[in-house]
C-alpha cells in the first residue's frame, strides 16, 4: 500500500488497484482497505522505519554524515 501511495495512487483507490493486480494473477482478494487504513499503514511504516534506523545506528561501529555543502578532507566550506 505504501508503494502505491508513493507512486501517486490516491489512497481511496489503493484497494481497487490491489484487487485488480491480484485478479490478473488469478488470486481473489477478500476485503478492501479504506482510505483511513491506507493512511494508518503509511504512518506505521514510517514509524517502524525510524525505529529500525535508530536500532541500526546504535549497533554500527562507525557512521559518516554528509551535507549538501562543499567539503574538502572533512572540512565544510560555505559559499
Amino acid at each position: 500500500m505504501r508503494y502505491l501511495v508513493q507512486a501517486g495512487c490516491a489512497r481511496e483507490h489503493v484497494g481497487k488497484v490491489i484487487q485488480t493486480v491480484f485478479a490478473s494473477a488469478g488470486i481473489k482478494v477478500k476485503g478492501d482497505p479504506s482510505r483511513c487504513t491506507v493512511t494508518r499503514a503509511g504512518r506505521e511504516g514510517l514509524l517502524y522505519s525510524q525505529i529500525q534506523l535508530g536500532y541500526e545506528m546504535e549497533g554500527a561501529a562507525s557512521m559518516t554524515f554528509s551535507g549538501d555543502g562543499t567539503t574538502h578532507r572533512g572540512i565544510q566550506y560555505y559559499a
